[in-house]
């Protein structure tokens, strides 16, 4: 080969490489960002930022700021900050670049446990445990969530059957009290003269009424029903007509039966009463 040939192949050779070296500079993107303290929010000054890139690529920020000029592809960015020459903090992040351009990504230090003796892969080992600790407790919890609300609510529920029981143990007592007409301090004791006009006081009458109509016995519940009458009312209404001779009351299974007694069941002796 000529002189002249080596210097036209040379020539050509440079002008290749100068038209080259553009185009690969429009594929480099730019990666920067700040790397923060995860307690502060604070810039962190003398962070070591590695990129596995090929070559890999390591710098010191200095300042908190760190810049790489990569080309597409992925990379996982480390950035580590050392105590008196023991890991401290550090952060993994990964990041894929599509093409050319200016990429931001800040970096967050968390704390490294037990960093005189842990190496990155345990570090990792332990942040899993960590999640999957944090799980359990978490499913613990709503486990024994509805036990944590089962113990208020079975106290709100007693509460209200107490305020109902005394609601109504209250208001029987107050039927009780605004019955003068039945009260052990007044009677229906009358003389020879009006037993033979008015033998018996009206609602007397109606309760006789109504277990003579019965056939001359009734339960104690039906009479009550029927009458429309407080329970205890009628309790005392049966008492005094048990007290004059009118009826009798005896008890089966867990009610009572009223019953008019035999010399009033003839119904010419009971005409001759009234």
């Amino acid at each position: 080969m000529s002189l002249k040939n080596i210097f036209k192949t040379f020539i050509c050779t440079i002008v290749i490489l100068l038209l080259c070296a553009p185009v690969s500079a429009e594929t480099t993107a730019t990666v920067h960002g700040e790397i923060y303290n995860w307690e502060t929010f604070e810039p962190v000054e003398n962070v070591i930022v590695t990129v596995n890139s090929t070559p890999k690529q390591s710098i010191v920020a200095e300042y908190g700021v760190y810049t790489f000029n990569l080309y597409p592809g992925n990379y996982q960015i480390t950035a580590k900050s050392y105590n008196n020459g023991s890991l401290a903090y550090q952060v993994q992040e990964n990041m894929t670049i599509k093409s050319g351009g200016n990429y931001s990504l800040d970096l967050l230090l968390m704390p490294v446990y037990n960093q005189e003796l842990l190496n990155d892969t345990e570090s990792s080992q332990i942040t899993e445990s960590l999640a999957n600790e944090s799980n359990l407790i978490n499913r613990g919890e709503d486990e024994t969530s509805p036990v944590i609300y089962l113990v208020p609510a079975i106290v709100v529920l007693l509460a209200v059957l107490f305020f109902i029981g005394f609601r109504k143990y209250n208001h029987r007592q107050n039927e009780i009290m605004d019955e003068p007409s039945l009260s052990s301090n007044r009677s229906y004791e009358i003389d020879e003269e009006s037993l033979e006009t008015n033998p018996l006081p009206d609602d007397l009458q109606k309760v006789f009424d109504v277990v003579k109509a019965n056939g001359g016995r009734i339960t104690q519940k039906d009479l009550r029903n029927r009458l429309k009458y407080s329970e205890a009312k009628i309790s005392l209404m049966i008492s005094d007509l048990e007290e004059r001779g009118y009826v009798e009351k005896f008890k089966k299974g867990r009610g009572n039966i009223v019953r008019i007694v035999d010399e009033l069941n003839d119904e010419n002796q009971y005409q001759q009463l009234i």
